[in-house]
């Protein structure tokens, strides 16, 4: 087995290659000296831990402990060095059980107990190691008792030296009867390295694999199975795949390319949880090649995005199949964008190297009917952040009725408008209105009236609090707004502050702190809500809770437990963290701003032309309202806007602004007001042209030109001009 990968895991999955330090022998006496020494030390401190905690010194044994964690040591070492002495091993096995009972060492003592477990789990990986064990399969019953259990504990990686033996010694029918009991006891892990080993295969292993596969009965193995009943020319291998896939509960004649396209989808729906994956808990799954003259190859692959290249993978499997399935295109371009989105910056992907095109290359020349597929399961997933990607990609390469024509019975661009976040209903929006349409469509009236919220909201954060005591109430809202968010009215039950959610614009995280049954209940009510079912909570639990209801929100990236007793700070990095990666980074000012430019520019393009379906007129007031409420470049265009709505009360709110801003913008929104006037005529009041003739005499050349020019616009009676011609000299 040939490993792939660019950099070595963290401790939690060191287990990969954990043993390679094992294998090299120290280069001089000194550095063996040194060896020595260092194993002195570590076992010191290991027999210290021990006795410690069997006299109920605790901060002595949680010093020790520390000790140990802080020397960075190596799972096999550690093993190592317990496994060293016969009686060690049980006394330390007795020790980190008593002391999980103690809190001051429950996590110092899980800590050593994972290195103590990740060196046994690095050994029973190591390739050496793996042959050993085959060897002693046909040996007396206790080391073939022993070997299985190792060979059983290293799972898919030591599948690769098992086929190798299966595959080359045909002929020693105890071990082959041995590898094959020990395949089907290995279960789930043996099905992805097999399924790819089994185009490759000489017919009569292909025959026992199939075997193998509808013994262990997993349906991931279907495609595979399907694939080869349709390719071989072989009968007794068509037949064992056939039996295979009757004993899987396969189907027959099922189409090749859209049963693994339909894996690829399984991958993707469960990337949020442990469901797929076939080593929970470590940084590290395998993807698994068969490789001319190499074998059976496993690439090291991170855990944040193993579902997503596997979708990549299956997919792209599909259309070599069959170069028409869209669905299959759909699924490699939402798995690629969520690969893009989940995948750790410092590590290269081995599946996508670095000088690879950006996925948005591929979504803007899939066109849009893809990228409609791959909104669509976005939105019925709540997955805000690939939402985000798609309408990214439509309003570069989409246009016209692309956007908003139906896919099947399904408008997903047009869905995403009410869709619980906000940015995507604004991000859609914005789509829609800067392709310019020209014919009415369902939904047309919503989206000049989201773009003028987010003139004013872009850039605000909206938040939520359910507390069972008015204390932690307050607690939690003022923890919640010193990280800069606006709190809704808090209370202890969602019928409580109903109301007082439907007065903003969205709710952008929520914290529920409440007791056992009523958090239960209250998770059910926000995910089954087409208003918060997208919503980011974060549920303060304690020790006891979180153990027993926990599990329950693992595979639900929306949802973060968090325990009791948090501090503001600790609550803000948790609320961060939560956010940004179920939405995106939330906006800063300089960001707000842009986003807010960019919808009044949609707004303005659409006022110049007068556009026949998004009326600009409908958001009259909203962008009245958020002229009291924003400045600078946001405030200027939003006039300029204004200046297109042909409406008394918003020609005369523009006058007012003008008379009311003493600074640099004065002139500016003088401007806006004059072309105001040449579009619409005078609709302003006496007051208003009472001011403007005392400011035509201003000692300031700027404000007497601007109100001057204004005059003119609103075409005055003459006599409004002659007193400025009869005081010339």
């Amino acid at each position: 087995m040939r490993l792939t990968q660019t950099r070595l895991p963290r401790i939690a999955t060191i287990l990969v290659l954990a043993t390679l330090a094992a294998w090299l022998l120290p280069a001089s006496t000194t550095l063996a000296r040194q060896n020595d020494d260092r194993n002195k030390v570590i076992a010191q401190r290991v027999d210290d831990f021990i006795h410690y905690v069997n006299i109920a010194q605790f901060e002595l044994a949680e010093g020790e402990a520390n000790a140990l964690l802080g020397m960075d040591l190596d799972p096999s070492e550690f093993l190592a060095i317990v496994e060293d002495s016969p009686t060690r091993i049980e006394r330390f096995e007795r020790a980190y059980h008593r002391a999980l009972a103690v809190d001051q060492l429950e996590d110092a003592a899980a800590d050593l107990w994972a290195l103590f477990e990740g060196g046994k789990m690095a050994r029973s990986r190591n390739p050496n190691e793996v042959m050993r064990n085959i060897s002693l399969l046909t040996g007396d019953l206790r080391n073939k008792i022993y070997a299985r259990e190792r060979l059983v504990e290293a799972g898919e990686y030591a599948v690769p030296s098992l086929l190798e033996v299966l595959s080359s010694r045909r002929n020693d029918i105890q071990l082959q009867s041995e590898i094959q009991s020990l395949f089907m006891d290995m279960g789930r892990q043996v099905v992805s390295p097999l399924s790819a080993a089994l185009p490759a295969m000489t017919p009569d292993v292909q025959e026992t694999i199939c075997n193998i596969l509808g013994a262990v009965r997993y349906p991931e193995s279907l495609p595979a199975l399907y694939e080869l009943r349709a390719n071989t020319d072989a009968q007794p291998v068509r037949a064992a795949a056939a039996r295979a896939i009757s004993t899987i509960g396969g189907v027959e004649n099922a189409p090749v390319a859209a049963a693994y396209r339909e894996l690829g989808q399984r991958y993707m729906d469960g990337r949020s949880g442990p469901g797929m994956l076939s080593f929970p808990g470590e940084d590290y799954q395998l993807l698994w090649d068969y490789l001319p003259g190499i074998g059976l190859n496993a690439t090291a692959i991170r855990t944040e995005v193993y579902h997503e290249t596997r979708a990549m993978d299956l997919a792209k499997h599909a259309l070599k199949i069959d170069s028409t399935d869209e669905d299959a295109v759909a699924l490699w371009l939402a798995a690629n964008f969520s690969r893009e989105i989940r995948q750790p910056t410092d590590w290269e992907n081995p599946r996508w190297p670095l000088d690879n095109l950006s996925p948005t290359y591929y979504a803007v020349a899939a066109g849009a009917t893809a990228m409609q597929r791959v909104l669509g399961d976005a939105l019925d997933s709540g997955d805000t952040l690939l939402a985000r990607k798609a309408i990214s990609a439509l309003s570069q390469s989409a246009g016209g009725a692309g956007l908003w024509s139906g896919l099947d019975d399904r408008r997903p661009l047009l869905e995403a408008l009410s869709y619980p976040d906000r940015r995507v209903r604004f991000e859609s929006a914005l789509a829609l209105a800067n392709a310019n349409p020209v014919t009415p469509f369902a939904g047309s009236e919503r989206v000049v009236p989201i773009l003028a919220s987010a003139i004013r909201d872009a850039g605000t954060r909206y938040a939520a609090v359910l507390a069972s005591s008015i204390e932690d109430q307050q607690r939690l809202r003022a923890a919640l707004e010193d990280a800069g968010y606006q709190v809704v009215r808090p209370g202890a039950s969602l019928d409580e502050i109903e109301s007082d959610m439907a007065r903003v614009p969205g709710i952008d995280l929520m914290i529920i702190d409440l007791p056992e049954d009523r958090t239960v209940s209250t998770m059910e009510t926000i995910r089954s809500s087409s208003r918060l079912r997208a919503t980011p909570v974060i549920a303060m639990m304690d020790p006891g809770m979180m153990a027993r209801i926990g599990r329950n929100y693992d595979a639900d990236p929306l949802t973060r437990m968090a325990r009791e007793g948090l501090t503001d700070e600790q609550i803000a990095a948790n609320a961060e963290q939560l956010v940004t990666v179920s939405s995106g980074t939330p906006m800063n000012d300089a960001s707000a701003e842009r986003f807010s430019l960019e919808a009044l520019d949609a707004l303005r393009k659409l006022a110049i032309g007068r556009n026949p379906v998004l009326r600009v007129d409908d958001a009259a007031r909203a962008l009245l309202a958020s002229m009291s409420e924003t400045d600078g470049q946001v405030r200027l265009h939003t006039a300029e806007v204004l200046s297109y709505i042909c409406d008394k009360n918003t020609q005369v709110a523009l006058m007012d602004a003008v008379m009311d801003d003493t600074s640099a913008d004065q002139l500016d929104l003088f401007a806006a007001v004059t072309a105001s006037a040449k579009r619409c005529g005078n609709m302003l009041d006496k007051r208003h042209i009472d001011w403007l003739i005392e400011q035509v005499r201003s000692d300031d050349p700027g404000v007497a030109i601007s109100a001057a020019t204004l005059m003119g616009a609103l075409n005055l009676p003459t006599g409004g001009v002659v007193p400025l011609i009869l005081e010339t000299e």
